[in-house]
């Protein structure tokens, strides 16, 4: 019987973000999960706190449903040729 793989870390979204501070500038990612614990977003290089949009939350939250339902299909039809 073929080993079933699990899902890569590839199939998380993660939100884009700029720091606004004009001496900053900064850009760096978070991911949904880390979101969803945590409401304020702090610049990791210069400590000013970032806004995250609520449109672009949901946008990622979509994306990541998204990214795990294609992976899984992928995953299911690679199982399905090693099982032939």
């Amino acid at each position: 019987m073929a080993r079933k793989r699990a899902l890569p870390n590839q199939f998380t979204a993660a939100l884009h973000l700029v720091c606004q501070n004009a001496q900053c500038g900064h850009e760096f990612f978070k991911e949904q999960a880390w979101l969803r614990q945590n409401h304020v977003v702090i610049c990791p290089a210069c400590g000013q706190v970032v806004a995250a949009d609520d449109d672009e939350i949901l946008r990622l939250r979509s994306q990541q449903v998204k990214n795990i339902s294609d992976g899984i299909g992928k995953l299911r039809r690679e199982n399905a040729k090693e099982g032939e």
